[in-house]
């Protein structure tokens, strides 16, 4: 685990709960990457080089209309329910943005 991210992540988060702010967990896995608690048990996985743009939203789950065992992570950014995938990519609303479903490998 990198102690370096795992202090990165906590200030990031002491920082926005001192703004009022304070949206999501975050911790470093084993492997790198950044799992952040997106309600009722459920993470999100991500490359620690995203934290910038995921941290200032809050972070949820919607369950997905084609499946009961799949998930999303929403957030509302600038007024509008957004995908994480979907932000990630700055994919226009006429592309369809395929991305995998679990953890990351590293």
């Amino acid at each position: 685990m990198d102690a370096a991210r795992e202090v990165a992540c906590e200030l990031l988060y002491q920082e926005n709960d001192k703004r009022g702010l304070v949206y999501n967990k975050c911790t470093v896995l084993a492997n790198g990457n950044i799992a952040m608690d997106i309600g009722d048990g459920y993470s999100m996985q991500f490359l620690p080089t995203r934290l910038d743009e995921l941290i200032p939203y809050h972070w949820r789950y919607k369950l997905s209309s084609t499946s009961d065992s799949l998930f999303y992570a929403r957030a509302t950014v600038d007024g509008r329910d957004t995908l994480c995938h979907r932000l990630l990519t700055n994919a226009p609303d006429h592309l369809l943005v395929d991305h995998l479903n679990g953890p990351l490998v590293a």
